[in-house]
C-alpha cells in the first residue's frame, strides 16, 4: 500500500509541478483554482482524503524511520548524511500531511505541492528507497 501510495502522489504531484512550470500565469500560490490544474487538483485531493492514503502515509513514515536506522549506522559519508536529511525531512512531512487531511482543501493541496512533492521528488533523486519504491 504505501508504494502505491507514493507513487500516486509522486504521479499527480508531478502532473501539476510539470503544469505550473509550463506556464508563467500560474503558481503554487494561484494553482489551485486555475482551470488547467482543477482535474488535477481533484484527483490530488481525493487520493489524499482517502484512509487508504493516510494509513499508506504512516507506512512510509515507518519505512522512512527503517531506512534512516539502516544508513545511520553505515560509516559516514557525504552521500548518507545528505541521504539521512532528505529521509529526516521527508518522513515529518509526510507525518504532518497523514495528520493533515482534515484541514482545508485548500491548505492541504499546498502543502502537499510545497512540501510533500519537493520531499518525494529529493528521494526519488537520491535514490533512496522506501517501502519497494525506487524513490
Amino acid at each position: 500500500m504505501t508504494h502505491a501510495t507514493l507513487t500516486a502522489i509522486l504521479d499527480i504531484a508531478g502532473k501539476i509541478d510539470a503544469v505550473v512550470r509550463s506556464k508563467n500565469t500560474i503558481t503554487l500560490e494561484n494553482a489551485f483554482n486555475h482551470p488547467d490544474v482543477l482535474a488535477l487538483r481533484d484527483s490530488l485531493l481525493v487520493l489524499l482524503g482517502a484512509e487508504s492514503t493516510v494509513e499508506g502515509l504512516n507506512d512510509a513514515v515507518e519505512a522512512l524511520a527503517d531506512e534512516f536506522d539502516h544508513l545511520h549506522a553505515l560509516p559516514r559519508s557525504d552521500e548518507n548524511i545528505v541521504k539521512l536529511g532528505i529521509i529526516a525531512g521527508a518522513a515529518r512531512s509526510l507525518s504532518i500531511q497523514a495528520e493533515r487531511t482534515a484541514g482545508e482543501p485548500q491548505e492541504i493541496f499546498r502543502y502537499t505541492m510545497q512540501v510533500i512533492w519537493p520531499y518525494l521528488e529529493s528521494l526519488v533523486k537520491a535514490g533512496i528507497v522506501v517501502a519497494g519504491l525506487v524513490a
